[in-house]
C-alpha cells in the first residue's frame, strides 16, 4: 500500500510539469477522467491518412529541436 502511496505522490508531483509541456506542444490530456476505448471519440480521427497511406498531423516540430538536430549533424562530420 505504501508503494501506492509513493507512487501517487510522485504523479502529483509531476503533474504541473506535464501540464506545462502539453501545452508547450498543443497536446491534450486528461488525467482527471478514465477513458472508455470501446466509445466512439471525435479525437479519434487525430491523425489523418494521405493517399500514400502514411499518417500525418498538423503538428509542428518546435524551432530548439531543429536546431538541436541540425547542430548535432554539424558536429558529426
Amino acid at each position: 500500500m505504501n508503494f501506492f502511496k509513493k507512487g501517487l505522490e510522485c504523479l502529483e508531483l509531476i503533474e504541473p510539469h506535464v501540464k506545462l509541456i502539453t501545452e508547450q506542444q498543443n497536446i491534450d490530456y486528461q488525467f482527471s477522467e478514465l477513458e472508455d476505448d470501446d466509445a466512439e471519440d471525435e479525437d479519434s480521427d487525430a491523425y489523418a491518412v494521405n493517399d500514400d497511406d502514411e499518417l500525418s498531423s498538423d503538428f509542428e516540430q518546435p524551432q530548439y529541436v531543429t536546431d538541436t538536430v541540425l547542430a548535432t549533424r554539424h558536429s558529426m562530420e
